[in-house]
């Protein structure tokens, strides 16, 4: 019987995932953001698309709504979206990193970069 593809591509990363967090306590959690975040991604897209009605309007000059070259409603839908799943990822990440049993000199890089998502954060909420 032939495939569908992107079962194949649900099922890989299935176990991917799978394979990663086993064995963690922050197995659900982690699943959880994963849907959040495709949560996400799925209201952002209805949000860009269904922003300006009628569709055309995008490319209207001058434009028939200031949703049109605006983007707001999309932007806010984005940033809550984005600030409250990097922060949860945070939450989750940098403990787990701090539990490895490796010597700092190991751990202080790759927590400077979770911790960079401080900045990413910051400046999403600034820009939003």
């Amino acid at each position: 019987t032939e495939s569908d593809g992107a079962n194949e591509d649900e099922d890989i990363l299935e176990l991917m995932t799978s394979g990663i967090t086993s064995g963690l306590k922050q197995a659900r959690l982690i699943n959880a953001v994963a849907i959040f975040v495709g949560c996400g991604f799925i209201a952002t897209q209805v949000a860009l698309f269904a922003g300006c009605r009628p569709f055309w309007g995008y490319w209207s000059v001058p434009a028939i709504s200031t949703q049109c070259w605006s983007y707001w409603n999309y932007e806010y839908i984005e940033g809550a979206f984005n600030v409250t799943a990097d922060v949860t990822m945070l939450l989750v990440a940098i403990p787990l990193i701090a539990k490895v049993r490796l010597p700092w000199a190991h751990k202080a890089p790759i927590l400077g970069i979770f911790g960079m998502g401080v900045f990413v954060i910051t400046s999403a909420v600034f820009d939003k």
